[in-house]
């Protein structure tokens, strides 16, 4: 038997409650591992960049002066503490969902006040993630829970974090790669933009099993200066700081991380059930107002 209109507002309302409990824990949960993580990350930073100085490159290192080897790590100590002002700074332009929850975001996530501050006016609009052809059916749920948090924009919300921790990442390693071709430890010949590229498209690239946050790849230039075309080919090694390889250094963090991923598994299954719910209710409340327009009289 079809539930009514009242029964299916009273599901609603129920979902709702359940996405609002998760969506605070979850947020709790980055809390602490967004703390956890940068502390992570600066000492893998720093681990990373021993490992190209003494490892990969020490004949390079070794041809610095005693100051510029000191000058090269103060730069990497001060760059290693960058990750939460510049975390902060990505998550300020992120879309945030209405809700007290997310007071004061990104400062309440991260700790940090955000360098660029999003004006007021800016993300006002898509706050919430309409459910794919179902205009009506999403005119209804604002209209029912002003203030509710829809399971669609949460995990929007959480998978554009999750973007942002992996740019800052990359944004990270192309600083410290920088450096290091600025000390002349990495082949200055290699052109900025091709790491870049390597760094954004880091899936596809060589890791080193032996050294974490490291990638490998060979840049090959062609010389036509002369009539004789000839290959320049050069092997690189390059920091490239990896979300996965930055948690599996930390127990703790590899805890966080189940939790935060039982909490979105948990969130999925509610989304499933909110939109069922919200269609079952769009339908009746459709069928309702068909038959109170409706009149035998023509």
């Amino acid at each position: 038997m079809a539930k009514s209109i009242k029964q299916l507002r009273s599901d609603l309302t129920v979902l709702d409650t359940e996405v609002r409990l998760l969506t605070r824990e979850l947020y709790g949960y980055y809390q602490g591992y967004i703390k956890t993580f940068a502390g992570v990350v600066a000492r893998q930073l720093v681990l990373a960049c021993y490992q190209i100085c003494t490892q990969k490159y020490p004949d390079s290192f070794l041809a610095l002066s005693y100051q510029k080897k000191v000058d090269l790590q103060d730069q990497l100590k001060v760059l290693s503490k960058g990750f939460l002002p510049k975390l902060s700074s990505y998550l300020a332009e992120v879309d945030v969902p209405k809700s007290d929850i997310f007071t004061d975001f990104p400062q309440s996530l991260t700790g940090v006040v955000p360098e660029v501050v999003k004006s007021e006016s800016e993300g006002d609009e898509d706050l919430q993630t309409t459910l794919e052809g179902l205009s009506v059916e999403n005119e209804l749920k604002v209209n029912l829970f002003p203030e509710g948090l829809n399971p669609d924009g949460v995990l929007r919300f959480y998978g554009e974090v999750e973007d942002c921790l992996g740019e800052v990442l990359t944004q990270l390693s192309l600083e410290a790669n920088d450096y290091l071709k600025e000390y002349d430890i990495l082949p200055t010949q290699v052109p900025a933009k091709i790491l870049e590229m390597a760094l954004q498209n880091n899936d596809s690239s060589k890791g080193i099993a032996d050294s974490p946050n490291l990638l490998s790849l060979v840049v090959e230039k062609e010389d036509i200066s002369s009539k004789k075309i000839t290959k320049d080919i050069t092997p690189v090694v390059a920091i490239c700081l990896r979300l996965a390889e930055v948690e599996f250094a930390d127990a703790g963090l590899s805890a966080d991380r189940r939790r935060i991923i039982a909490v979105i598994d948990k969130l999925i299954d509610l989304q499933k059930k909110y939109q069922r719910t919200t269609r079952l209710y769009a339908i009746a409340h459709a069928e309702s107002q068909w038959r109170s327009c409706w009149s035998d009289e023509n």
